[in-house]
């Protein structure tokens, strides 16, 4: 009894010698853990950028919030530090009168 061409070569691939399945083996799975190690890494800097874009619009905010706090005191002092400044030059005055007085004495 002859057996057919093809199912010699099934039976062949079946009974090869133990070293070249189990490199064959340990290949797929090296590179099946590579892949893994590859998703699980691309995620994590996925995830980090993420992270650091929103700290970056956190401190944008805070920035912006602060800012306008300025704006807003530098306007409810606008008209007080107007005040103060003619108050100086009044006295300014005062003291250029005297020293003329002084003077043309």
């Amino acid at each position: 009894m002859e057996i057919d061409g093809g199912i010699a070569a099934i039976i062949n691939i079946f009974f090869m010698p133990a070293t070249i399945t189990t490199t064959v083996i340990v290949g797929l799975i090296g590179a099946t853990i590579s892949y893994l190690g590859y998703l699980r890494n691309n995620n994590k800097d996925s995830t980090k950028r993420a992270s650091d874009i929103a700290t970056m619009k956190s401190e944008i905010n805070s920035l912006r919030l602060e800012i306008e706090d300025v704006k807003k005191d530098m306007r409810a002092n606008e008209g007080k530090i107007e005040k103060r400044l003619d108050k100086l030059d009044e006295k300014i005055d005062l003291i250029n009168q005297n020293l003329l007085k002084i003077y043309n004495k």
